[in-house]
């Protein structure tokens, strides 16, 4: 171990040290994200659940809690946790794009492709190149043709359960 990880190995001890069960969920939701960043996905998962129960609207533990679940390849658990992020106003082009490659993942190619819709929607980095328009670009084609192919092969239609909160 470098001298930089035994330094912040010894301050999540000091961080869990005063952590209590009545602690601000502030505090569960700091803790998770020292683990996150040292790559300690294990570590960082109670964490985000901990501030979750004590605070059962945390959007960014609930993003967070998605994307470690994306990052340790555990795609169907990570599903809930963005679209709870969406529903609680964190929609953004890159929750729409990890929500989408997980449903791609998981074989539901309407969902992954409605997701990547709202991804392109949502994204100014994912325009259409010059003089393409719609749906029939980048990884929505694609996600189409894997959707029609799966149809071929009998695989059931899945259905779009994205559901986002009306602008007011």
């Amino acid at each position: 171990q470098t001298a930089d990880s035994n330094e912040y190995k010894h301050g999540y001890h000091d961080a869990l040290g005063e952590i209590v069960p009545e602690s601000n969920a502030a505090l569960n939701f700091i803790l998770g994200n020292l683990y996150f960043e040292a790559g300690h996905f294990d570590q960082a998962i109670p964490q985000y659940e901990v501030a979750i129960r004590k605070f059962p609207n945390f959007m960014r533990a609930y993003n967070l809690l998605g994307m470690v679940h994306v990052r340790i390849d555990k795609l169907a658990e990570a599903i809930p946790y963005l679209i709870k992020t969406i529903q609680l106003g964190g929609a953004d082009g890159d929750i729409f794009g990890l929500l989408g490659y997980c449903y791609l993942n998981e074989e539901k190619f309407d969902s992954a492709l409605s997701a990547f819709q709202q991804r392109k929607q949502s994204s100014r980095r994912f325009l259409p190149p010059r003089g393409q328009t719609g749906v029939d670009t980048g990884i929505a084609a694609g996600t189409r043709r894997l959707a029609a192919s799966a149809r071929l092969n009998g695989a059931p239609r899945a259905k779009a359960y994205i559901k986002v909160p009306a602008e007011s």
